[in-house]
């Protein structure tokens, strides 16, 4: 590690898909708006979307093979996964050797067990904890292999803490950010609904999110069956896909059970302009770590509804910036829906009151300072 405390830190950023979602976005928005003159940022990731993102902003990248893993009891699989991993480390080390890299920052679960696996010594690590759904076991090893942990919720925070208590010391709570440049729409909402074969004035309700059984899209699905007895013209989007291509089954179930009013959009890159178009944004996840589509729609003044449950309702403030209502709950997500459909005043307000949260609470460059800081504590704690 550097001595030199005028140098910019070198801080290597390790991925473990191309493909861009949630935590792939909070990344290159961190990375728009980090003080370059404080911090040189490198990346490595495996060949693909993020790769060419990456490049765009300006940060030197390295190929590092893909490591999506999957829980199995099949010993051929974990062998494969483990040596996918190993890979992933061995090319870490030749790239921190390479790049005289000060912290690396893991991005992930899979990321930061590859870190973690023995061999040779590696620059301290920071493990940005995105998960709810890690096993307990998972944690600890993690916890005892990085040097500091940067959680995006007091929901995360709490769950780390509660696989391993000895940890609290090293986490801190950097909530992902946005700037006004990380979700622009670039065309009007009645465009949207034009192009989509829907009347400028239709009433549509949009959730946003990987198409995964713990996202919740059959709530969503039931919730427009109800609002569709009282309001039938009244129309639902889901935008996402089954990305890894994991849940075929669930997304099956899912389109057979929608009745005709909900369509499914499948992945977009325009999902600014999809959410641009909505006239009331939902989630429905219950275990949802941080939410950064409701951050979006949020940025954009859309009203939204959410469960109070994980990281979402640190988000949103109930009745000043969105509504929350009872997890897991059909019926309360639906009267939730009708009642800022059937309040167009109550919508404005709770948009205009979410575009002022985000500004205050979630902007992007506060985050880069917060993760800059960490960055540095860091640095110090390993010179002494």
């Amino acid at each position: 590690m550097s001595t030199d405390t005028t140098a910019p830190l070198r801080v290597l950023y390790l991925n473990h898909v191309a493909q861009i979602s949630g935590a792939e976005n909070s990344l290159l928005s961190l990375l728009r708006h980090i003080d370059r003159a404080r911090i040189e940022p490198y990346a490595a990731v495996p060949d693909g979307q993020l790769l060419a993102e990456l490049k765009a902003l300006g940060v030197s990248t390295a190929v590092v093979p893909r490591a999506r893993l999957r829980r199995t009891l099949n010993p051929l699989s974990l062998w494969r996964q483990y040596q996918t991993l190993r890979t992933m480390r061995r090319r870490v080390e030749q790239l921190s050797s390479q790049w005289k890299i000060d912290i690396i920052h893991a991005n992930s679960v899979p990321a930061a067990l590859a870190v973690g696996l023995s061999g040779r010594r590696l620059p301290p690590c920071i493990w940005h904890c995105r998960d709810l759904l890690i096993g307990d076991r998972v944690v600890r090893w993690l916890a005892r292999r990085c040097q500091r942990i940067v959680a995006i919720s007091q929901v995360v925070r709490r769950h780390i803490i509660e696989a391993t208590v000895d940890c609290a010391d090293q986490i801190t709570v950097v909530y992902n950010g946005i700037g006004g440049n990380d979700f622009a729409p670039q065309r009007p909402g009645h465009q949207i609904k034009t192009e989509l074969g829907l009347a400028a004035d239709t009433p549509v309700v949009v959730t946003v999110g990987q198409l995964v059984p713990w996202k919740r899209h059959d709530l969503f699905v039931e919730a427009a069956q109800i609002i569709g007895q009282a309001r039938p013209e009244v129309r639902f989007w889901i935008a996402g896909a089954d990305m890894f291509g994991e849940h075929r089954r669930y997304v099956q179930d899912l389109k057979s059970a929608a009745p005709g009013s909900v369509r499914f959009l499948g992945y977009r890159t325009d999902i600014a302009d999809i959410v641009n178009a909505a006239d009331v944004v939902v989630h429905c996840s219950t275990c949802e770590p941080f939410g950064r589509a409701i951050l979006e729609a949020m940025s954009l003044g859309r009203p939204c509804v959410a469960p109070r449950a994980g990281g979402v309702a640190e988000l949103i403030d109930h009745g000043s910036s969105g509504l929350l209502v009872k997890p897991a709950d059909a019926a309360a997500l639906a009267e939730g829906i009708l009642r800022l459909l059937d309040d167009q005043q109550l919508a404005s307000q709770l948009g205009e009151g979410a575009q002022q949260r985000v500004r205050t609470v979630f902007a992007a460059q506060g985050t880069a300072r917060q993760i800059q800081q960490v960055y540095e504590e860091l640095v110090k704690e390993e010179q002494k």
